[in-house]
Protein backbone atom coordinates (compact mmCIF):
# COMPACT_ATOMS: atom_id res chain seq x y z
CA UNK A 1 0.00 0.00 0.00
CA UNK A 2 1.30 3.59 -1.13
CA UNK A 3 2.54 5.37 1.96
CA UNK A 4 1.38 9.13 2.34
CA UNK A 5 1.85 11.69 0.62
CA UNK A 6 5.39 13.13 0.19
CA UNK A 7 6.50 17.07 -1.14
CA UNK A 8 9.82 17.31 -2.56
CA UNK A 9 11.16 21.02 -3.10
CA UNK A 10 14.76 22.50 -3.80
CA UNK A 11 16.22 22.81 -0.75
CA UNK A 12 16.15 23.24 3.38
CA UNK A 13 14.77 26.71 2.84
CA UNK A 14 12.25 25.82 1.05
CA UNK A 15 11.60 22.96 3.62
CA UNK A 16 11.80 25.15 6.59
CA UNK A 17 8.89 27.67 4.89
CA UNK A 18 6.77 25.00 3.55
CA UNK A 19 6.63 23.53 7.20
CA UNK A 20 6.15 26.69 9.25
CA UNK A 21 3.22 27.11 6.45
CA UNK A 22 1.35 24.44 6.51
CA UNK A 23 1.21 24.76 10.43
CA UNK A 24 -0.12 27.64 10.91
CA UNK A 25 -2.94 26.29 8.31
CA UNK A 26 -3.27 23.36 10.47
CA UNK A 27 -2.62 20.74 7.56
CA UNK A 28 -1.63 17.70 9.76
CA UNK A 29 2.34 16.65 8.90
CA UNK A 30 0.84 13.50 9.13
CA UNK A 31 -0.30 13.84 5.58
CA UNK A 32 2.91 14.40 4.27
CA UNK A 33 6.58 14.36 4.26
CA UNK A 34 9.06 17.00 2.80
CA UNK A 35 12.07 16.15 1.18
CA UNK A 36 14.68 18.56 0.13
CA UNK A 37 16.69 17.88 -3.09
CA UNK A 38 19.53 19.92 -2.37
CA UNK A 39 19.31 22.14 -5.74
CA UNK A 40 16.78 22.57 -8.64
CA UNK A 41 18.08 19.32 -10.91
CA UNK A 42 18.00 17.48 -7.54
CA UNK A 43 14.26 18.29 -6.34
CA UNK A 44 13.02 17.25 -10.28
CA UNK A 45 15.45 13.95 -10.23
CA UNK A 46 13.52 13.07 -6.87
CA UNK A 47 10.17 13.86 -7.89
CA UNK A 48 10.67 11.63 -11.39
CA UNK A 49 12.03 8.72 -9.66
CA UNK A 50 9.28 9.10 -6.64
CA UNK A 51 6.64 9.25 -9.41
CA UNK A 52 7.65 6.20 -11.38
CA UNK A 53 8.09 4.30 -8.16
CA UNK A 54 4.31 4.84 -7.26
CA UNK A 55 5.67 4.98 -3.35
CA UNK A 56 3.49 7.25 -2.14
CA UNK A 57 0.09 8.22 -2.62
CA UNK A 58 0.05 11.96 -3.62
CA UNK A 59 3.09 13.68 -4.34
CA UNK A 60 3.96 16.59 -4.77
CA UNK A 61 7.11 19.06 -6.59
CA UNK A 62 7.76 23.20 -5.75
CA UNK A 63 10.46 24.62 -8.10
CA UNK A 64 11.44 28.34 -8.69
CA UNK A 65 10.39 29.80 -12.07
CA UNK A 66 13.26 31.44 -12.18
CA UNK A 67 12.96 33.36 -15.31
CA UNK A 68 10.29 31.23 -16.56
CA UNK A 69 7.51 29.48 -15.06
CA UNK A 70 5.93 28.04 -17.94
CA UNK A 71 9.41 26.67 -18.89
CA UNK A 72 10.10 25.75 -15.36
CA UNK A 73 6.79 23.89 -15.29
CA UNK A 74 7.92 22.08 -18.54
CA UNK A 75 10.78 20.48 -17.35
CA UNK A 76 8.91 18.89 -14.17
CA UNK A 77 5.90 17.27 -16.76
CA UNK A 78 8.56 16.51 -19.03
CA UNK A 79 8.45 12.56 -18.53
CA UNK A 80 4.68 12.02 -16.94
CA UNK A 81 3.19 11.12 -20.30
CA UNK A 82 5.52 7.97 -20.12
CA UNK A 83 5.10 7.25 -16.98
CA UNK A 84 0.88 6.91 -17.78
CA UNK A 85 -0.34 10.44 -17.34
CA UNK A 86 -2.50 12.04 -19.82
CA UNK A 87 -4.09 15.39 -20.61
CA UNK A 88 -0.88 17.28 -19.95
CA UNK A 89 -1.19 21.17 -19.50
CA UNK A 90 1.96 23.35 -20.91
CA UNK A 91 1.35 25.45 -18.08
CA UNK A 92 0.29 25.54 -14.63
CA UNK A 93 -2.78 27.34 -13.43
CA UNK A 94 -2.53 30.38 -11.11
CA UNK A 95 -3.72 28.10 -8.12
CA UNK A 96 -1.15 25.19 -8.60
CA UNK A 97 -1.23 22.35 -10.72
CA UNK A 98 -2.73 18.80 -9.59
CA UNK A 99 -3.64 15.11 -11.33
CA UNK A 100 -5.69 12.85 -10.21
CA UNK A 101 -5.83 9.91 -12.68
CA UNK A 102 -7.20 6.20 -11.80
CA UNK A 103 -4.59 3.69 -10.70
CA UNK A 104 -1.86 5.90 -10.22
CA UNK A 105 -0.23 8.41 -7.25
CA UNK A 106 -1.95 12.07 -7.30
CA UNK A 107 0.53 14.57 -8.47
CA UNK A 108 0.94 18.31 -7.67
CA UNK A 109 3.34 21.05 -9.17
CA UNK A 110 4.30 24.31 -7.84
CA UNK A 111 6.35 26.71 -9.59
CA UNK A 112 7.45 29.80 -7.13
CA UNK A 113 6.09 32.61 -6.57
CA UNK A 114 3.06 31.88 -7.97
CA UNK A 115 2.90 29.78 -11.09
CA UNK A 116 3.09 32.79 -13.91
CA UNK A 117 6.13 35.44 -13.13
CA UNK A 118 9.35 34.66 -12.93
CA UNK A 119 10.55 34.87 -9.58
CA UNK A 120 11.64 32.38 -6.73
CA UNK A 121 11.14 31.39 -2.99
CA UNK A 122 11.95 34.60 -1.88
CA UNK A 123 9.79 36.57 -4.31
CA UNK A 124 6.51 34.64 -2.25
CA UNK A 125 7.96 36.01 0.76
CA UNK A 126 8.26 39.14 -0.03
CA UNK A 127 4.28 39.14 -1.07
CA UNK A 128 3.91 38.78 2.83
CA UNK A 129 5.87 41.90 3.57
CA UNK A 130 2.64 44.53 4.35
CA UNK A 131 2.46 47.20 2.03
CA UNK A 132 3.21 49.50 4.71
CA UNK A 133 6.18 48.47 5.63
CA UNK A 134 8.34 50.96 5.04
CA UNK A 135 11.90 49.30 5.15
CA UNK A 136 11.06 46.64 2.65
CA UNK A 137 11.18 49.71 -0.54
CA UNK A 138 14.30 51.02 1.70
CA UNK A 139 15.98 47.66 1.12
CA UNK A 140 15.80 47.85 -2.34
CA UNK A 141 16.83 51.42 -2.16
CA UNK A 142 20.08 50.52 -0.24
CA UNK A 143 20.72 47.28 -2.86
CA UNK A 144 20.63 49.81 -5.59
CA UNK A 145 23.08 52.44 -4.31
CA UNK A 146 25.59 49.60 -3.47
CA UNK A 147 29.15 50.64 -4.74
CA UNK A 148 29.95 47.40 -5.37
CA UNK A 149 27.32 44.61 -6.12
CA UNK A 150 28.56 41.30 -5.75
CA UNK A 151 25.51 38.92 -6.04
CA UNK A 152 23.82 38.45 -9.46
CA UNK A 153 20.66 40.18 -10.53
CA UNK A 154 18.42 37.32 -10.65
CA UNK A 155 19.49 37.30 -6.88
CA UNK A 156 18.55 40.48 -5.74
CA UNK A 157 14.83 39.41 -4.14
CA UNK A 158 17.43 37.12 -1.80
CA UNK A 159 19.62 40.02 -0.81
CA UNK A 160 16.70 42.29 -0.29
CA UNK A 161 14.85 40.08 2.25
CA UNK A 162 17.84 38.78 4.35
CA UNK A 163 18.53 43.07 4.56
CA UNK A 164 14.79 43.61 5.43
CA UNK A 165 15.37 40.23 8.13
CA UNK A 166 18.04 41.85 9.26
CA UNK A 167 16.60 44.83 10.32
CA UNK A 168 13.67 43.63 12.12
CA UNK A 169 13.15 43.20 16.45
CA UNK A 170 15.32 39.80 15.56
CA UNK A 171 17.58 40.15 12.95
CA UNK A 172 18.58 37.51 11.25
CA UNK A 173 15.87 35.17 11.19
CA UNK A 174 15.38 32.76 8.40
CA UNK A 175 12.41 32.41 6.22
CA UNK A 176 10.80 29.68 7.64
CA UNK A 177 11.21 31.17 11.49
CA UNK A 178 10.06 34.23 10.10
CA UNK A 179 6.50 32.70 9.06
CA UNK A 180 6.36 30.89 12.24
CA UNK A 181 7.02 34.44 14.14
CA UNK A 182 4.59 36.35 11.92
CA UNK A 183 6.86 38.87 10.63
CA UNK A 184 5.77 37.63 7.24
CA UNK A 185 2.39 37.56 7.33
CA UNK A 186 1.06 33.84 6.27
CA UNK A 187 -2.64 35.32 5.95
CA UNK A 188 -1.74 37.22 2.76
CA UNK A 189 -3.65 36.21 -0.16
CA UNK A 190 -0.60 34.78 -2.06
CA UNK A 191 0.46 32.31 1.09
CA UNK A 192 -3.26 31.54 1.23
CA UNK A 193 -3.11 30.27 -2.33
CA UNK A 194 0.18 28.58 -2.19
CA UNK A 195 -1.74 26.43 1.12
CA UNK A 196 -5.00 26.06 -0.26
CA UNK A 197 -2.92 24.31 -3.00
CA UNK A 198 -1.45 21.99 -0.10
CA UNK A 199 -4.41 21.27 1.12
CA UNK A 200 -5.96 20.13 -1.92
CA UNK A 201 -3.33 17.63 -2.86
CA UNK A 202 -2.25 16.37 0.03
CA UNK A 203 -5.97 16.52 2.30
CA UNK A 204 -7.87 14.54 -0.22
Amino acid sequence: MPSPGVLIVEGSTDLQFVKHLAAHYDIPDQLFTIKAGNSDSGALEAFSLTVKARSHSAIGLVIDADTNAAKAFGRAIGNLTNLGYKGLPKRPPSDGWIKRQAGLPALGIWVMPNNKDGGKLEDLAGYMIGAQDALWPHALDILRALPDTRFKKADEIKARLHSWLAWQKEPGLTIGAAVWLKYLNPNCQEAKVFANWLQQLFGK
